[in-house]
């Protein structure tokens, strides 16, 4: 989503890798994206409406595909466009200012 890709894109690379790992055997969790701080609401938009088409795209193959809300658990609670913490600090709230 950062790197120029539209919605669109990013759904048919995830739908082949689905496919990829269904023909494979492979149990698929499919994940939604994280909050990244630095996204704007445009960026945050297009997280949300692929985010859904993930949770839609498990939903119609709960034969073979588990929806995890990765986002949801991970962001600071009440504001879920902007992710709480994460260990390797490059993802992490940045500090308030005085």
């Amino acid at each position: 989503m950062y790197q120029g890709r539209g919605a669109e894109t990013v759904e048919r690379e995830l739908e082949a890798i689905y496919a990829a790992a269904g023909a494979a055997k492979i149990a698929v969790v499919a994940g939604s994206i994280i909050p990244y701080n630095g996204a704007g609401p445009d960026a945050n938009a297009r997280m949300r409406a692929v985010n859904d088409w993930i949770r839609a795209c498990a939903a119609g193959h709960a034969d073979a595909m588990v929806f995890c809300d990765t986002r949801a658990a991970v962001a600071t609670p009440g504001q879920p466009d902007r992710l709480l913490t994460s260990p390797d600090g490059l993802h992490r709230r940045p500090k308030a200012t005085s």
